[in-house]
């Protein structure tokens, strides 16, 4: 509730140099009048002092103290949540961090929720919506390119987009409105012209933004790269070169993975998911089989495969088999890796080139770590445009999509109708369209949309 003062443990739990308690509402003032005091024992009223400002003193339990702190004083409207808020800043052990908000929820705060300091923000008109989800993007990104993209929304600049993009509806649906009201003056208010080229204007923006959501959605979970291949062609080795860590067990036995390892990595500043996976073949027990279907399903879940073939050997028929069967999944960009390079023989080389001609081919050394970082390059010059540079400018979320979809089919059904006569129609739909732009700022957005957003974040935040 608004009117409650909340606390939580802002800084991840465990052992550090410095951990943060924060306290907000109209009771964290007097909450910490009770508890803090100065270094000689005097309680400190740290609600007349200047906002923005840090005092230093001790926390006390009645005679017991629990810690030196430094306390950060922000008075409301300028604070994060827009309430008065103060942060204790003690050392970060976990004890004392618990001890002390005990200390607090006991002298009139109550623990926060998930996400209730930017839900209180949001609320007081300190965040739209769209900024409010940015603050969980901005902590979890895994590049900078996410990160830049997550701060822009957070700033403010995708709000702005979406204003313009508001007003020039009002200005639609203004002279629409004067037509239906002033019928009789014969004269229409809002030329085709007009009509057309504002818009288009909104469809043009909304098409640009939806054609960003894929790649952002590739920078918030990062892109799934699947390595594939019979067994024996070097799987697991280029798991760890493109790692850079042993994580992987390598053997001269085939079929040593039965079953799919799976990190994280980071290409040319793009977030990747590599998963290692068991070499397709016609499995001989129950156990590599399973693996087999495993390995099959990751495929399906791809956005690129990188297929290992050994260089220093002919390719197999069973391999080209299952290379046809990769080309018939959708949507799939498909690298090969010609490996083992070192060893390789002139004849099986042009064999191999010449079975994969029309496709991406690498020639590698996973053992050597010969052309790693060129297969990593590859790797993500697959996503959508080719380049490694791979800009976006904002990081959007599947709500955000599925608003700006609905958008873009209600502005294809008018955007070529003729106003004379459909004011009335084209009214409608724009304000239903300006409505769905409201639920994405959050101007128009229910109780439990809301209970969804901010139950993905951290307690603290």
């Amino acid at each position: 509730m608004k009117s409650d003062t909340i606390a939580a443990i802002a800084t991840p739990i465990g052992l550090s140099s410095i951990g943060v308690i924060r306290v907000s509402g109209p009771k964290a003032f007097l909450v910490l009048q009770k508890i803090f005091f100065s270094k000689s024992g005097k309680k400190k009223d740290i609600s007349k002092s200047s906002s923005h400002c840090v005092h230093f003193g001790i926390i006390k339990n009645k005679k017991d103290i629990l810690d030196e702190v430094l306390v950060v004083v922000m008075k409301g409207p300028n604070s994060y949540t827009g309430d008065n808020t103060v942060e204790i800043n003690c050392h970060g052990n976990p004890l004392i961090l618990s001890k002390i908000l005990d200390l607090v929820n006991c002298n009139g705060a109550r623990l926060a929720q998930p996400g209730e300091f930017t839900r209180q923000a949001f609320l007081n008109g300190k965040l739209d919506l769209t900024q409010a989800e940015a603050v969980m993007d901005v902590i979890s990104s895994r590049s900078d390119k996410a990160l830049q993209a997550s701060l822009r929304v957070l700033q403010g600049e995708f709000s702005n987009k979406i204003q313009k993009i508001s007003d020039n509806l009002k200005e639609i649906l203004m002279y629409l409105e004067a037509d239906i009201d002033f019928p009789e003056d014969g004269v229409p208010f809002l030329s085709q012209d007009k009509y057309i080229k504002n818009s288009g204007f909104v469809l043009n923006e909304i098409q640009n933004i939806l054609s960003s959501f894929s790649l952002g959605s590739m920078l918030r979970e990062g892109l799934y790269v699947v390595l594939t291949g019979y067994p024996n062609t070097g799987k697991s080795s280029l798991f760890n070169a493109l790692l850079k860590i042993s994580k992987a067990i390598v053997t001269d036995i085939p079929g040593t993975t039965r079953d799919a390892l799976e990190c994280k990595a980071n290409f040319c500043g793009i977030p990747c998911n590599i998963i290692d996976t068991a070499g397709i073949h016609e499995g001989v027990d129950i156990i590599e089989q399973e693996g087999i279907r495993r390995a099959k399903e990751h495929l399906k879940s791809s956005h690129v495969i990188v297929f290992l073939v050994d260089g220093s050997r002919e390719i197999y028929a069973e391999e080209k088999k299952f290379f046809k069967e990769l080309i018939d999944l959708e949507e799939k960009y498909i690298i090969v890796a010609i490996n083992k390079v070192d060893l390789a023989k002139t004849k099986y080389l042009k064999q191999i080139k010449d079975f994969f001609i029309g496709f991406k081919t690498v020639e590698i050394s996973a053992k050597k770590l010969l052309n790693i970082q060129k297969l990593e390059e590859e790797i993500i010059k697959s996503v959508g445009t080719g380049s490694v540079s791979l800009d976006i400018q904002y990081m959007l979320n599947a709500r955000h999509k599925d608003a700006f979809l609905d958008i873009e089919k209600k502005l294809n059904e008018i955007k070529n109708k003729k106003i004379d006569g459909a004011q009335e129609i084209i009214a409608f739909h724009i304000k239903e369209i300006m409505n769905l732009l409201g639920k994405i700022t959050g101007q128009t957005v229910n109780e439990e949309i809301l209970d969804m957003i901010f139950s993905r974040f951290c307690i603290g935040k």
